[in-house]
Order: C-alpha cells, then sequence, then structure tokens
C-alpha cells in the first residue's frame, strides 16, 4: 500500500473497466555531472501490480556507436537499484573523452 492509498483495491476495483497498470513516482534526484551540458534528472516510479521499481532519466543518451538513443526501462526489487540502473545505463555512454561534442541528448517526453 502506498501511503493512504490503497493501489492494490484501485487496481482491483477498475480492472473490470479495462486498468491494468498503476505508475507512481516515489522520487525524483538531478545529478551534476563534469562536462555533461545537460541536468540530468533520475525519477522512480513504483509499476502496480507487479510491485516494482523503474528508473526513467529525463533524456535519452546517443554517441556515435550507438543506432539509437539508449533508454533503460528495466523492473527493480528496490528503489535504489532503480535508480543505480538508470543512472548507469546512462553513464554507460556517456564517453566525454571520445565523444563529448558528437553525443545528442533526446529529452524524454512527458518526463
Amino acid at each position: 500500500m502506498s501511503g493512504e492509498v490503497d493501489l492494490d483495491r484501485i487496481l482491483e476495483d477498475y480492472r473490470s473497466k479495462g486498468l491494468n497498470e498503476v505508475v507512481e513516482k516515489v522520487g525524483e534526484w538531478a545529478f551534476h555531472i563534469s562536462d555533461l551540458p545537460v541536468q540530468l534528472k533520475i525519477k522512480v516510479v513504483r509499476v502496480m501490480p507487479q510491485g516494482q521499481y523503474m528508473g526513467i532519466a529525463n533524456y535519452r543518451i546517443q554517441n556515435p556507436k550507438q543506432a539509437t538513443p539508449s533508454v533503460n526501462i528495466y523492473l527493480c526489487d528496490t528503489i535504489d537499484e532503480a535508480l543505480d540502473d538508470a543512472l548507469r545505463g546512462f553513464m554507460t555512454f556517456w564517453l566525454p573523452e571520445e565523444y563529448k561534442d558528437k553525443t545528442r541528448f533526446v529529452p524524454v517526453e512527458d518526463w
């Protein structure tokens, strides 16, 4: 249960109306990273009915080695794991020593 809201009950009450999933924002963090031309923010949401967490960065990142911009959207067991997963996923492709001026940052719509 989330605070005063019983998401399990909400899901059950509205499942017959087509409600399959609820996404609840549980936190948001901003990171200041040397030489990064954008401010990276990551929010963590809890996905119900799974009850797991997902970290979502406000930008997709694409360096010249990638065919498309990268974004991590994996379910994790804890808030900490979800935050770490999203940060690691972004930082894997932030290679300023090689591609500082050739990396694209694509804002995530409806972030």
